[in-house]
C-alpha cells in the first residue's frame, strides 16, 4: 500500500541523477514526477535538465541550465507548458575586469529570440560598491541606474548612499545610511524627491538594557518636522509601545501599547490598547491563542467602554485521517453570529472546501470546492444559494497544469 501524498526520492550514486514521485491519492501510481539530470561535458561544463511529467507521462515543464567551466556564463531555457519549445531564454555572462571589479550581464530572449529585457550589476573589487542597470525594453538603453558605495569611517562605523538616476543621469532619489561601529545605532535619511533635503529620517537606538528605540520624521522641504513616529520595544520583544505624532508639534496625539503574556499554560495572551493624549484608553483588543496554535480568539472593544462588541474566532482540526478542517466564527456583543466560514481540505491536499456564511442565519451562501486533478488541472466549482439555502447559481472554472490556459462556464439560474 501507498501512503497519501507520499512521495519517493531517489538519488544515483555519482549524484547526478535524481527522482521525486509523489502520489497524492495513494493509488500507487505517480501523479507528478520530477526528474534532475546533470550532464558533465566534454568542455568542463554541465548541463542540467528538470522535467516535470503527469500521471500518464506527458510533459508538464522543462527547465534547462547550463553553466560554463568557469562558471562566469550560465544559460536557462524555460519551456513552461511541456511543448517541446522554449518560451524563455535567460544568460547571465560574468566579466572579471582587470581592476579587480566583476560584471554581471543577464539578458532575457523570447521564443523567437528576439531580447526582452537586460540588467547589468558591476561590483567593486573590495566590495563597497554596487552598480545595477536595467534595461526594461531593451531598446539598448539603461533606463535605471542604481549605484550604491558604502564607506568605512575612522571610528568603526559605516556610511553608505544609495543614488536612483534616470537613463539621462538625472537624480531620481537617494538614501544614506550611517551605521555605528557596534551597530546599536543606525541613522537612515530618504530623499524620495531628488531635492537634495531629507524627506524621510529614521533613527534606531539599542539601549543598554536591550530595548530598542526607532523614530521615523518626515519633514518639509525646510527640514521643519512634518510628523513623527516613535516605536519602543522591549528587550524581549513582549512589549512594543507606538506614538503617534500628526501634525509635527512635537506632542503625541496617540498610544498604541501592545503587550504579550506568556501564559504558565503554554499559551499567549496579548492586549492591545489605544490612547489618546491624555492616556486614555479609546479602543481595546485582546487575543487568546492556544498552547498548541490551534485556536485563536480575538476580543475587540471599540469604544474603550470594557465590553466586547465583537469576537472572531478561528480554530484549526486535524483529524485521524489527515483531514484538515478550519472554522471562524464572528459573533456580536450579545453572541449572535454575524459571519461563519468553513475550510476542509482533504489529507492529500488536492480538494479544498470553502463555506462562506455571509449574514450569520445558518446557511451558506456561498460554497467552493476546488480540485486538483492527476493531469495537473484544477477545477473549482462554486455554487451560491439564497437565505434558505436554495441554490441560485454555479459558476465553474478549469485551470490547466502550466496555468497558460483558463475556461469559465456559469449556471445563473442554479437549474444544473
Amino acid at each position: 500500500s501507498s501512503a497519501i501524498g507520499q512521495t519517493v526520492d531517489t538519488v544515483s550514486a555519482n549524484g547526478l541523477e535524481m527522482t521525486s514521485e509523489t502520489d497524492f491519492d495513494g493509488d500507487l501510481i505517480a501523479d507528478v514526477k520530477v526528474e534532475t539530470t546533470t550532464v558533465l561535458n566534454a568542455d568542463g561544463s554541465r548541463t542540467t535538465t528538470r522535467s516535470v511529467d503527469n500521471r500518464d507521462g506527458t510533459t508538464r515543464s522543462e527547465v534547462v541550465t547550463t553553466i560554463s567551466d568557469d562558471q562566469l556564463v550560465t544559460t536557462v531555457q524555460s519551456d513552461r507548458d511541456g511543448d517541446g519549445a522554449d518560451e524563455r531564454k535567460s544568460t547571465g555572462t560574468t566579466v572579471l575586469n582587470n581592476d579587480g571589479s566583476s560584471t554581471e550581464t543577464l539578458e532575457t530572449e523570447a521564443a523567437d529570440g528576439s531580447l526582452l529585457n537586460r540588467s547589468q550589476t558591476t561590483i567593486s573589487d573590495d566590495g563597497l560598491t554596487l552598480t545595477q542597470r536595467a534595461d526594461a525594453d531593451a531598446d539598448g538603453t539603461y533606463d535605471l541606474t542604481s549605484e550604491t558605495q558604502t564607506v568605512l569611517q575612522n571610528d568603526g562605523g559605516t556610511v553608505t548612499t544609495t543614488e536612483l538616476r534616470d537613463s539621462v543621469n538625472a537624480l531620481r532619489n537617494s538614501r544614506t545610511v550611517t551605521i555605528s561601529d557596534d551597530a546599536r545605532s543606525i541613522v537612515t535619511e530618504d530623499d524620495v524627491n531628488a531635492d537634495g533635503q531629507a524627506d524621510l529620517v529614521t533613527t534606531r537606538l539599542i539601549a543598554d538594557d536591550g530595548t530598542i528605540e526607532a523614530i521615523t520624521s518626515a519633514q518639509n522641504s525646510d527640514e521643519t518636522l512634518q510628523r513623527r513616529l516613535k516605536e519602543v520595544t522591549s528587550d524581549d520583544g513582549l512589549t512594543v509601545t507606538t506614538s503617534f505624532d500628526q501634525d509635527g508639534d512635537g506632542t503625541f496625539e496617540s498610544v498604541v501599547d501592545d503587550q504579550t503574556f506568556l501564559e504558565a499554560d503554554g499559551s499567549t495572551t496579548r492586549t492591545i490598547e489605544r490612547k489618546d493624549e491624555d492616556g486614555s484608553v479609546y479602543g481595546r483588543t485582546q487575543i487568546d491563542i492556544s498552547d498548541d496554535g490551534l485556536t485563536e480568539t480575538v476580543r475587540d472593544d471599540w469604544n474603550g467602554n470594557g465590553q466586547h462588541d465583537r469576537t472572531t474566532t478561528r480554530n484549526t482540526d486535524l483529524a485521524s485521517d489527515g483531514t484538515l478542517t478550519f472554522t471562524q466564527q464572528t459573533q456580536s456583543e450579545n453572541g449572535t453570529v454575524i459571519e461563519e466560514y468553513t475550510e476542509v481540505t482533504s489529507a492529500d491536499g488536492r480538494t479544498v472546501t470553502q463555506d462562506y456564511d455571509a449574514d450569520g442565519n445558518g446557511y451558506f451562501d456561498a460554497e467552493t470546492t476546488t480540485i486538483l486533478g492527476s493531469d495537473g488541472k484544477t477545477t473549482s466549482t462554486t455554487d451560491y444559494s439564497d437565505e434558505t439555502g436554495t441554490l441560485l447559481s454555479t459558476i465553474v472554472s478549469t485551470t490547466s497544469s502550466d496555468g497558460l490556459e483558463s475556461t469559465w462556464s456559469i449556471d445563473r439560474d442554479g437549474d444544473g
